[in-house]
Parts: structure tokens; C-alpha cells; sequence
């Protein structure tokens, strides 16, 4: 199971912490315990042996055994726990379900408004100042339904041209998974930063593409390859609900992060 049959000969203290961590926890998952307990072990190891890891605890869960699993891998911990606790040093602030508390850990640090704004500014060369979440008529909104647009404005003043920088954002789900990323280039030929001056940039997500849940948003502005000008993490929140969505059977939820309506014929 630890893949390390080939360095059988050779002595444990030789192994690197990815063998070692490996051996051992095919050692604790075939020893049938009852309480196995995992500490940040999909940490070490590939791809394939964290999925091997993942499938060989959902087995000793299946057999009715119980499986305390730290991790700061949310995705993980969504997949294979039915029931979360969030320690905070050392003390605990929640214990329920894996979704709730992990979105009880998603909320430190991010904003509960979906404006957020810098009157000095944050950066060097391009500085940031404002962003704001906003429905289609450019109205300041922190909960949407599913088929309505959202719009984000963002406001920067650019101290000298730049025109090779970019400006872009990063959307996450409650469990930290990447939604999408998007930048102006992805429809501006010229860069926004390209003029001195103070400039609004808008980006709209169409309505119906975003599934119900609690999002956040990471706003940047970079030179490609050179450096970072400026970088906030989180630093808005804000909602989308299925009410009224187009595609939705009386007390069923769609999965997946979006919800787009693709094309379906009868041939």
C-alpha cells in the first residue's frame, strides 16, 4: 500500500518524510483500529497515493469505525467527514456539520459586506481604493438569486503608465475552492493601467452561471511574470440563492459550484 517495497532493506531513518509518513499510515490504516487518527497525511505523497489515502478511509468509515481526520485540506474534509470541529488556538469555536464548520473557518478574516474600500490606498504604481459587489443596476448588494447578474466594480488610480500590468480577481467558494479566475485582458485590448488617473473597472458574471452558496473574492493587479502591485485577499463576501432559478425541481439542489443551462435537443 506505501509503495516503498523497492527501499524494504533499507533503514527508516533513511526515508525522506514523504516514505516515512506513507509507511505509516498504511501501517495504522491496515492495523483495523477502532478510533484511526490522520493528521494532515494527504500533505506528503502524490496525487494517486492521496487518492489511495482518501478511498482507504472512506473503507475503515464504511466498516463502521471512526476516523479523526486534521487537515486544512477542505476539499478533503468535505469528501470524507460528516461532522466538523474548528479549533482555533486550541479552543473550540464550532462543532457540526463538515459544511457548516467549514464555513465558520472561512469566515476569519473575510468581510461580511460586500464592499470594501481603502482611502489611502493599497499598492505601488496601481493602487486599489474601492471594490464593490452590485446587481444590474449598479446597486450595492451582498445577496443575489441565482439568475440575476453580478456586477463588481472596482475602483483604482494609477500613479504612472503601465500598460503591461493587468488587473484581475479571484472567485472561491466557502470551502476555498477555486471558482474561476478572470482578468481585464480577457476582453480589453488595452490595459486599464496603461493611463495615469483614477479608473472604474466593472466585470459581470451573467446570471444563471453561479449555483447557490457563499463566495469570496481576491482582487489583484500584476505585471505577467515581473511582479505583484498589489494583492487583497478575501476582502468581500457575498451571496447567491436558488429561489426562482430557472431549473429547479420542488426539493432538489443542483451540485457544483455553477449551474449553467446548456442546450439540450431531441434528436
Amino acid at each position: 500500500f506505501a509503495e516503498v517495497e523497492k527501499f524494504l532493506d533499507t533503514p527508516v531513518k533513511r526515508y525522506s518524510s514523504g516514505m516515512y509518513v506513507r509507511l505509516a499510515f498504511a501501517v495504522a490504516a491496515h492495523l483495523e483500529p477502532d478510533i484511526l487518527i490522520v493528521d494532515e497525511v494527504l500533505a506528503v505523497g502524490d496525487a494517486q497515493f492521496q487518492r489511495k489515502c482518501l478511498g482507504k478511509m472512506k473503507d475503515v468509515g464504511n466498516d463502521g469505525r471512526t476516523i479523526l481526520f486534521v487537515s486544512h485540506n477542505l476539499t478533503a474534509s468535505s469528501q470524507l467527514c460528516q461532522s466538523g470541529i474548528y479549533l482555533k488556538d486550541g479552543t473550540l469555536v464550532d462543532y457540526s456539520t463538515t459544511d457548516a464548520a467549514i464555513a465558520r473557518y472561512m469566515d476569519q478574516g473575510v468581510s461580511d459586506s460586500a464592499f470594501a474600500s481603502w482611502p489611502e490606498g493599497v499598492g505601488s504604481g496601481v493602487v486599489l481604493h474601492c471594490i464593490e459587489v452590485c446587481d444590474e443596476r449598479m446597486s450595492r448588494r451582498f445577496e443575489f438569486r441565482a439568475q440575476e447578474s453580478i456586477t463588481f466594480r472596482i475602483e483604482i488610480q494609477v500613479d504612472k503608465p503601465l500598460p503591461a500590468a493587468r488587473v484581475g480577481f479571484r472567485l472561491m467558494s466557502y470551502d476555498g475552492t477555486v471558482v474561476f479566475t478572470s482578468q481585464d485582458s480577457d476582453s480589453l485590448m488595452v490595459s486599464p493601467t496603461a493611463a495615469t488617473g483614477r479608473h472604474v473597472l466593472t466585470a459581470t458574471v451573467p446570471g444563471g452561471l453561479m449555483n447557490e452558496g457563499t463566495y469570496t473574492l481576491t482582487i489583484a493587479a500584476h505585471i505577467p511574470d515581473v511582479r505583484v502591485l498589489f494583492l487583497q485577499e478575501n476582502v468581500i463576501r457575498f451571496k447567491v440563492n436558488a429561489v426562482g432559478a430557472l431549473g429547479v425541481e420542488a426539493g432538489t439542489n443542483r451540485l457544483g459550484l455553477i449551474r449553467p443551462r446548456l442546450q439540450w435537443k431531441i434528436h
